[in-house]
């Protein structure tokens, strides 16, 4: 009888939890009109508009400005007395969840002195094929002197490889690597969503392949049920997968690279300067032991070593974000959406204000 109690009450815990979960998922609520179909991007920002954000853990309101991107406290003749720094990312960069004037971009320009200006041009959901084409077409000019990437250690790499990322519902291009060449696919853009059956949502499935989660009891279980998944992030080990990185995402890398590579020449020909921002995402600032942890740290340090192979200035805010935790600051990503809340977004510029020239 007491086992039989038990199983009502774990199952009554479960249902609590998806019921829950699925709560979270509906309450994500973006006005219409914001975010337009780009035949080249796959999407972008629609220039002079503005929506609300409606979420869970947060309501935001976002501003687009004349260039399509967020609005933040410069303008273009502004920016001219001085060096002008765009910053070209996805949701981290643009702000996702919080208000303009919020953004590191915003507190950057209000921090600063005035012999610098800096530009918000990050999309949701893009990764770094998109950006290399957005620098080429939509960056470029507006004439920055400096060209930063902010490379999101999460999915940014895994999201190249695929004509649709793994957080939106929408296709886009990417790159194939022949070689030494570049070729792009799925170009133009078809507006129609992606096929549900083909959307991707596996991410340790895509770092380490489909059979890591076919063939380990503990993600069947964590894949099925709610209270599994919990009581696995919290009380067993995760596993120490850092050997069996390398194999799986060498060809992530290489496309990155040769994709980096593509936007250092577009960006040294117009006589501007190149630089990396890694940033990291929730798991490997709060869960660094997490298989999504050690992914990133493999990243890091492969990211750190190519920039400094090619004396490219990078800067990397695992450290700034790390430690501002460690010093018991209130959170730096919002606990179910995941990205920067507005100290996260203050902590970041912090950072960035004490590396940038």
């Amino acid at each position: 009888m007491a086992f039989g109690f038990a199983l009502v009450a774990l199952g009554g815990v479960e249902a609590f939890l998806r019921k829950r979960e699925a709560s979270i998922r509906q309450s994500d609520r973006l006005d219409a009109g914001l975010i337009r179909h780009d035949p080249l991007l796959g999407w972008a920002l629609a220039p002079r508009s503005e929506g609300r954000h409606a979420h869970h853990d947060y309501q935001a309101l976002y501003h687009i400005d004349e260039t399509g991107f967020r609005a933040g406290g410069w303008s273009p003749a502004a920016a001219r007395a001085g060096k002008l720094h765009a910053f070209v990312g996805d949701s981290f960069t643009f702000g996702l969840g919080v208000n303009d004037s919020q953004t590191f971009t915003s507190l950057l320009n209000h921090q600063r002195a005035t012999n610098a200006a800096f530009i918000n041009c990050g999309i949701p959901g893009f990764s770094t094929d998109q950006e290399a084409l957005m620098i080429e077409r939509d960056v470029l000019p507006l004439k920055p002197d400096q060209v930063w990437v902010v490379v999101c250690l999460v999915n940014d790499l895994v999201d190249n490889l695929h004509p649709y990322p793994m957080q939106a519902n929408r296709q886009k291009p990417h790159f194939e690597l022949v070689g030494e060449e570049l070729l792009l696919r799925n170009t133009p853009v078809p507006i129609d969503p992606v096929d549900p059956r083909a959307r991707r949502s596996d991410l340790l499935g895509e770092i380490l392949g489909a059979d890591f989660s076919r063939q380990s009891w503990r993600r069947i279980a964590e894949g099925r049920y709610v209270i599994f998944r919990a009581l696995s992030e919290n009380l067993l080990p995760p596993p120490d997968v850092s050997g069996a990185l390398d194999n799986r995402n060498r060809k992530s890398l290489d496309l990155f690279f040769a994709l980096m590579a593509r936007s250092i020449r577009a960006v040294e020909s117009q006589g501007a300067r190149f630089g990396l921002i890694l940033m990291p995402g929730r798991s490997l600032i709060e869960k660094p032991a997490s298989i999504s942890g050690q992914y990133q740290r493999y990243l890091e340090a492969n990211l750190l070593t190519w920039a400094k192979a090619r004396r490219l200035p990078a800067i990397n805010l695992v450290a700034a974000l790390s430690n501002a935790r460690g010093a018991g600051a209130s959170p730096l990503f919002f606990p179910h959406d995941g990205h920067l809340t507005p100290l996260g977004h203050e902590e970041v510029a912090r950072a960035l204000a004490a590396e940038i020239p």
